[in-house]
C-alpha cells in the first residue's frame, strides 16, 4: 500500500514537472527558438543571441585588435546585457575610459579628438584607434 502511494506521488510529480516544461516550449514560442539554434553554428548561436550587427562589430574587433589592448564600447547603455555580452565576447580585452581602441556601435558620424578611422563596417559601426597607440 504504501509503495503504492509513493509510485502515484512520484508519477503525479513527473507529469507536473513535464506539464511546465512542454507549457513554457509550446507556449511561449520556445521551441522554435531552440530549432533555430540548433541548426545554427557556434559564431551563429552567438550572432543570433548578441544580434548580427553588433556580433559582427564584435568580430571585427577580436579579428584586428592586438592582444592585450583595450577598448571603449560606444552606443549600448551602460550596465546592459548588450553590453555585458559584448564584454564577455571580447576578453581577454579590456573596457577602459581612456582606452587604444573605441567601438562604436549604432552612433553614425561618431568622433573623438585623437583617435583615426581604423576598421569600418558602416557609417553606425566602426573601430577608431588612439593616435599612437600599438
Amino acid at each position: 500500500m504504501k509503495k503504492n502511494i509513493l509510485k502515484i506521488l512520484f508519477l503525479i510529480w513527473v507529469i507536473m514537472w513535464a506539464s511546465f516544461t512542454v507549457r513554457e516550449l509550446v507556449g511561449k514560442g520556445q521551441l522554435k527558438e531552440y530549432k533555430t539554434l540548433a541548426k545554427l553554428s557556434l559564431e551563429g548561436k552567438y550572432a543570433h543571441i548578441t544580434g548580427k550587427e553588433l556580433y559582427e562589430l564584435i568580430a571585427l574587433a577580436n579579428n584586428t585588435l592586438p592582444e592585450g589592448s583595450s577598448y571603449k564600447l560606444i552606443g549600448l547603455e551602460e550596465g546592459s546585457i548588450e553590453k555585458r555580452r559584448a564584454a564577455y565576447y571580447l576578453y581577454p580585452a579590456i573596457e577602459k575610459e581612456d582606452a587604444g581602441y573605441i567601438l562604436i556601435y549604432n552612433t553614425p558620424g561618431f568622433s573623438a579628438e585623437g583617435y583615426d578611422e581604423f576598421k569600418k563596417l558602416d557609417d553606425s559601426r566602426s573601430i577608431l584607434k588612439k593616435i599612437g597607440a600599438r
